[in-house]
């Protein structure tokens, strides 16, 4: 095994071996360094590089580091060895099946836990940890005891991207999306628990947010000619709408539920189309944008009342009821919202305390 290449260097020791090497580089070590992923062997090819053309600056060397491709090919002249042949050699030692795991762990963009490599390798939990533990034996893969969690250095995320067939990464991109829909899932039901819960649950999304955005992302691109990514970006817009409320922002939360709302169409699922019509409109009001706010809220209400939803229609009314008052519009906003009343007592609902609270507030000002 070819350890010491592949174990990364403190910032201190990685800088002062480029200055070391090729001293010209100066006040750029750091970016170069972090380019390098503080790989011994990137970082003498890369200093190598710089001392032997004078006519190549470090800024124009950083810009061509900033290409995985170039990256994984810098020379070391003394081990007349590229950082690719070098992760090659560490690869090659590995059974087929370890190789193909491995290589699926190109999906995750950040750190991830040992559940979330048993689902995109799907397997149980400790049959993947004993596979992590192995590829950790090779230099393969980082492991932060504190946090419990497992990452690809830079370096070698991009060596195991290249290897990934159109086909893998498809399917492990599948599974990976689904497994943090579920994550997404679970952080909203535990804030839905209240009290201590609510900081369990927005903790999980904090802690598996890249993860969460990378899975509703794959979904997002591909929803049209799938309809596996289709259901996953719908669901992704609701399963999480709590914690989404708190921690995007309101441009990113209408981002995620017009591509909810696409794929909902796509799916023909009406009900879901009514809902995301309505996050929508409650996003926008957020904004100040309330004109815009009524009209994805009448949409909202039209579907509802099309499909026979009587809970939607309730909270389309109450909406609209909603808006009105936000533009001043105290006659309208109390049509809404009595008629959404209406609904709620109806339907037992517990939306019927608020709007009789609305309500009685909209009389005093009328």
């Amino acid at each position: 095994m070819f350890d010491k290449n592949l174990d990364e260097m403190t910032e201190a020791d990685a800088e002062k071996l480029l200055l070391r090497i090729a001293p010209r580089i100066n006040e750029h070590a750091a970016a170069v360094a972090e380019q390098c992923g503080r790989l011994p062997i990137a970082l003498c090819a890369a200093s190598s590089a710089l001392k032997a053309k004078r006519s190549l600056s470090p800024e124009d060397y950083l810009k061509r580091l900033r290409d995985k491709k170039e990256r994984l090919k810098l020379h070391d002249e003394v081990r007349n060895l590229t950082v690719e042949a070098c992760f090659s050699l560490s690869y090659e030692l590995l059974n087929e099946e370890l190789q193909r795991r491995w290589r699926k762990l190109a999906i995750f963009p950040t750190d991830f836990d040992a559940p979330a490599a048993a689902a995109v390798w799907q397997t149980d939990v400790e049959a993947a940890k004993d596979a992590l533990a192995e590829l950790e034996e090779y230099s393969l893969l980082e492991w932060e005891e504190t946090a419990r969690r497992y990452s690809l250095h830079d370096l070698a995320h991009d060596f195991a991207d290249t290897r990934l067939s159109a086909t893998e990464r498809e399917q492990t991109g599948l599974l990976h999306a689904a497994h943090y829909l579920q994550i997404l899932s679970t952080a909203d039901d535990l804030y839905l628990k209240g009290n201590e819960a609510i900081a369990g649950g927005l903790s999980l999304f904090d802690n598996e947010r890249v993860n969460i955005e990378a899975g509703q992302e794959w979904a997002a691109t591909r929803f049209t000619g799938d309809e596996q990514a289709a259901r996953l970006c719908n669901r992704y817009a609701g399963y999480g709408v709590y914690v989404l409320n708190l921690r995007q922002h309101p441009r990113d939360f209408i981002r995620w539920q017009e591509a909810a709302l696409y794929a909902a169409r796509k799916l023909r699922d009406r009900r879901g189309e009514g809902t995301r019509l309505g996050n929508l409109g409650n996003a926008h009001r957020s904004l100040g944008e309330v004109r815009t706010a009524i009209e994805y809220h009448q949409q909202a209400l039209n579907i509802a009342r099309e499909i026979g939803d009587r809970r939607g229609e309730g909270i389309g009314l109450g909406n609209l009821g909603i808006a009105h008052r936000s533009l001043g519009e105290t006659e309208k906003a109390m049509k809404f919202t009595e008629a959404a009343l209406k609904i709620f007592e109806e339907t037992e609902s517990p939306n019927a305390n608020t709007a009789r609270s609305w309500l009685e507030d909209l009389r005093g000002k009328s």
